[in-house]
C-alpha cells in the first residue's frame, strides 16, 4: 500500500485490522491491510481517487462498537477499511424547517444532544444501539418508528453529498445547486428534497447498496421538534388482527407519532424482561405515542388520546398504561436512550433476525405460515419474537422475526428454512442480509440483476467499493 494521500490517518496494526475481519454474525477470514480515518469529505474523495489509481478495494464503515450482518467485513484480499466514525460534526440545524446536516460518524448515542440546543431530535429505528451511525441506518433503510412522518422509503433523507466509487463528488436533491455548502446555507437554502438533479435520485440508489457504490460525505436529515407534551400507551389484545386493525386506523388518522406492534416475546425484550415473564404480557400489543409541539400541545394530545380510545373500542382492544410492571411512558424514554449493547442480545447473548416487507392486509397470514413451520421444526421450543412497523403512512409493513439464543447455538439451518418459508408466503427481502442474502435474488428473472450491475458499472467502474458483496453486481 503506497502513495497514500497526505494528511489521512492510517492504522496498520494487526489488532486493529483483525477487529474488522469479523462481526457478530460473520466469522470472516480476510484481514484488511489497513484502516484509514478520514476527517472530512475531501479526505474521502482523496482516498477513493487513490484506490482507483492503485486498484485497492475499499470497505466503508461508520458505526462503532459491535457490528453485525457482515456488510462491513471484507470479502476480497488486500481491502482497506475506510472508517468514517471520526466525522462527527453537526454541520447545520434549522428549527423552522426541522432539518439538520450531519456527517456519517454522528451516531444515535450523540445526535439528540447535538440537536437539543436547536429544539430538535432525530428520527430513529427501534431502540438502536448507541454506536450505530445515523446515516448508515438510514442508508440501510432501517425503519423508523415514527409512522406519522414516514412518506417514502428514502425518508428521512433530504439533500446529500456522495463520493461515488469512480471518485466523483455528486450533490443530490436540493443540494444540487451552485456554490459550496456554506454559501448555500448563508443564502438561506435548506436541503429538504432528496430527488434530483433532474430525473436522477442517486441517494435512493445508494440506499441498500451496503457500501458497494460510493460513500456519503454528509446528509441533510429530517428531524422532529422536541415535544412539549408527550404521552404513550399500550393497546393490547390476544388477537393479531385486532391490534393491526387498530394501528392501521390510528396511523391513517395520523394521531400517533411512534406506532408499532409487537408480540409478548418482543415486548418483553423491549421492557428488559426475560422470556418467562413474557407469558404474563398480552399476546399482541400496539404501542402508540401522542405528542404536542408548538400550538396547544395539551389539547392536541388530549384529542389524539380520545380518538385512540374510540379506535380501541371499535376493534375490541384494551388500553393499558402499564404492562409487566413498566409504564408505556417509561418504554418511550427507553426507546430514546440508546445503550452500547443490542437489546435483542441481552438475555441469551445472541440472536437471529429475519426481516422483510409485506402488505398490511395479509400480515396475519404470513405470521401464521411462519408459526406453523416453527412449531414443526427444531426451533419449536425457542422463543421467537415479532415486530411489525408500518411504513409509508401504513401502506405496507416491515415485519421482523427475532430469536434470542445462546451464542454457541447452531441454528443457521433452521433459520434459513424459516427464511425460505417466508419467501414462499410472500416476504419481500428489500434489505438482503444474513441467511436471506441469496434468497433476495432467487426469483429474479434477470432484470433486477442487470439494473444492479448497470448501477455498479456507472458509479464504481473499477469495482473498488466493497467488491463481491452482491453476486448481482458481478454479472456485468
Amino acid at each position: 500500500m503506497t502513495g497514500l494521500p497526505s494528511g489521512i490517518k492510517a492504522d496498520r496494526s494487526l489488532e486493529t485490522r483483525n477487529a474488522f475481519a469479523v462481526d457478530r454474525d460473520t466469522a470472516g477470514s480476510i484481514v484488511p491491510q489497513a484502516v484509514l480515518y478520514p476527517s472530512r469529505f475531501e479526505d474521502v474523495r482523496k482516498i477513493v481517487a487513490w484506490a482507483n489509481e492503485t486498484a485497492t478495494p475499499l470497505v466503508p464503515v461508520s458505526s462503532t462498537g459491535e457490528r453485525r450482518r457482515g456488510d462491513t467485513v471484507p470479502m476480497v484480499e488486500a481491502a482497506v477499511m475506510v472508517d468514517l466514525s471520526g466525522m462527527r460534526r453537526l454541520i447545520n440545524a434549522d428549527t423552522r424547517d426541522k432539518i439538520a446536516i450531519i456527517e456519517p460518524g454522528v451516531d444515535f448515542g450523540s445526535i439528540d444532544e447535538l440537536l437539543r440546543p436547536h429544539g430538535l431530535r432525530a428520527f430513529r429505528p427501534l431502540m438502536p444501539r448507541s454506536g450505530k451511525s445515523v446515516i448508515a441506518s438510514y442508508l440501510d433503510r432501517e425503519p423508523i418508528v415514527n409512522a406519522d412522518v414516514h412518506w417514502d422509503p428514502a425518508d428521512p433523507f433530504g439533500g446529500t453529498l456522495i463520493v461515488t466509487g469512480g471518485g466523483e463528488i455528486t450533490l443530490n436533491g436540493s443540494a444540487a445547486l451552485e456554490g459550496s455548502l456554506t454559501e448555500q446555507l448563508d443564502r438561506g437554502h435548506r436541503h429538504l428534497v432528496t430527488y434530483g438533479p433532474g430525473n436522477v435520485d442517486l441517494t435512493r440508489v445508494l440506499q441498500g447498496a451496503q457500501g458497494t457504490l460510493g460513500i456519503m460525505g454528509w446528509a441533510a436529515i429530517y428531524c422532529e421538534r422536541l415535544p412539549q407534551v408527550e404521552e404513550s400507551i399500550f393497546v393490547a389484545s390476544s388477537n393479531l388482527a385486532t391490534v393491526v386493525a387498530a394501528m392501521r386506523d390510528a396511523v391513517h388518522q395520523r394521531i400517533c407519532t411512534t406506532a408499532f406492534v409487537v408480540d409478548n416475546i418482543h415486548l418483553a425484550m423491549l421492557l428488559g424482561l426475560n422470556v418467562d415473564q413474557a407469558n404474563t404480557l398480552p399476546a399482541w400489543t400496539f404501542f402508540a405515542t401522542h405528542a404536542g409541539y408548538v400550538h396547544s400541545p395539551e389539547q392536541k394530545v388530549a384529542w389524539q388520546r380520545a380518538a385512540l380510545e374510540v379506535i380501541a373500542k371499535k376493534h375490541g382492544a384494551d388500553l393499558c398504561h402499564e404492562l409487566g410492571g413498566k409504564s408505556a411512558d417509561d418504554l418511550a424514554v427507553t426507546l430514546r436512550d440508546p445503550v452500547p449493547a443490542n437489546y435483542r442480545d441481552v438475555e441469551f447473548g445472541a440472536h437471529k433476525e429475519l426481516f422483510f416487507l409485506h402488505p398490511l392486509s395479509t400480515a396475519k397470514e404470513i405470521i401464521a405460515a411462519q408459526q406453523k413451520h416453527l412449531s414443526s421444526s427444531d426451533l419449536h421450543n425457542c422463543p421467537v419474537g415479532t415486530y411489525i412497523q408500518p411504513l409509508a403512512q401504513g401502506t405496507f409493513l416491515h415485519v421482523e422475526r427475532v430469536m434470542p439464543h445462546a451464542a454457541g447455538d447452531d441454528v443457521d439451518a433452521e433459520w434459513t428454512s424459516l427464511a425460505q418459508i417466508s419467501l414462499d408466503a410472500g416476504a419481500y427481502y428489500s434489505r438482503p442480509h444474513g441467511v436471506f442474502r441469496q434468497l433476495a435474488f432467487s426469483r429474479d428473472d434477470g432484470s433486477a440483476r442487470r439494473m444492479i450491475a448497470a448501477a455498479k458499472t456507472m458509479l464504481d467502474p473499477n469495482n473498488i467499493m466493497n467488491p463481491n458483496r452482491f453476486d448481482a453486481q458481478e454479472a456485468r
